[in-house]
């Protein structure tokens, strides 16, 4: 009789156990709109700017910004799902503008080296810069030197555009990164504009970038945007007096630029999407029913951050701060980033973080 009661429990207790694993099931995900926002200050010691600009993530517990810094130190954060560090960068005097990446052991970041002048003025120049992160180590990739690079997009870690001042372009295919050009005359006198301010995709054969011309040449701020069609650039639109800052390609597909407003691209067409009000800097999302749009509004430069469910905007009120432009926003659908910085003195970064 014992051991019956023995054998009785035991295989109670088995049942019990996999009716809990049955009934846990996948955690829910969470509505972005739901989450809760906290916040963290960066601020590199002894520094009055530090000044983070792009943000990207292969995880929540993994995220970078980078951007600049007076000291010539503390250009690049991590978080590592519990603390922001900055990462020590040897490669002497740099800015970072953009980061991107393929997995955790696969990141690209662009920006410029600088050095002096020896026929000043301007007492100080730059040329391009392009790091990669192994998920060791971050190393120089060599290159022709180019200006100060603002934008990195890939379909592959052997796939990769660069793109910056001047109409600087590099293409890498995974050996050595090539220059490349765009059929649009870029004169000399460009010098710093005519800037390759955005790169996106969703292929090798289905990539976009966005070039800011500067109103000295073109009679108002023009913005062109280029396809790239038959292993060649060509100009798919160009848009003038209305400010673009940024385009972006979902994964399904629909091409989105952002900048006075938020617009989507409708056949040959771009068709607005409202916030008019808002201008808008940063935008990504997992896709079209969960996307983040992040900028200012207001002569006091309120932080905004808006998000889009396919249907409509939801303006996220508790991030919203006075006197703090939002630069860029990375979300995996679980958990949103965002990244902006005061206009006090000293400049701080701060970090919106939601989940």
């Amino acid at each position: 009789m014992k051991t019956f009661f023995i054998i009785f429990f035991i295989v109670a207790a088995i049942v019990q156990f996999g009716c809990n694993q049955l009934s846990t099931g996948p955690e829910a995900v969470k509505d972005p709109r739901a989450y809760i926002w906290t916040v963290d200050t960066l601020a590199y010691p002894g520094s009055f700017q530090t000044f983070m600009r792009d943000i990207w993530g292969s995880s929540p517990k993994d995220v970078y910004v980078v951007g600049h810094n007076d000291r010539g130190f503390g250009k690049m954060f991590h978080y590592d799902g519990k603390g922001w560090k900055p990462v020590d960068l040897a490669f002497g005097a740099i800015d970072l503008s953009a980061i991107y990446g393929f997995g955790a052991n696969d990141i690209w970041a662009v920006g410029e080296r600088i050095y002096s002048n020896p026929n000043p003025p301007p007492n100080f120049l730059d040329s391009s810069l392009v790091i990669h992160f192994d998920g060791m180590k971050w190393q120089e990739l060599k290159l022709n030197r180019g200006r100060v690079l603002s934008s990195v997009w890939g379909n592959s870690s052997r796939d990769l555009w660069f793109g910056g001042i001047n109409g600087t372009l590099f293409h890498y295919g995974g050996v050595v990164a090539m220059r490349d050009s765009v059929p649009l005359p870029i004169p000399r006198e460009a010098d710093p504009f005519y800037n390759f301010y955005s790169i996106t995709g969703r292929s090798a054969s289905e990539a976009y970038m966005l070039l800011y011309a500067p109103p000295f040449k073109t009679g108002g701020d023009r913005y062109y945007v280029f396809s790239r069609q038959a292993n060649a650039w060509t100009v798919m639109d160009s848009i003038l007096y209305s400010r673009r800052t940024a385009v972006w390609m979902s994964p399904s597909g629909t091409l989105y630029a952002i900048g006075d407003g938020v617009y989507k691209r409708v056949g040959t067409t771009w068709q607005t999407m409202q916030l008019d009000a808002l201008r808008s800097i940063g935008i990504f999302g997992i896709g079209d029913d969960n996307l983040f749009v992040v900028g200012r509004s207001g002569a006091a430069l309120f932080g905004e951050v808006y998000h889009y469910n396919g249907r409509d905007w939801f303006q996220v009120e508790s991030a919203r701060l006075p006197k703090t432009p939002y630069y860029g926003v990375w979300t995996d659908g679980r958990e949103a980033f965002v990244v902006g910085v005061t206009n006090d003195f000293p400049q701080k970064t701060i970090i919106l973080h939601g989940k």
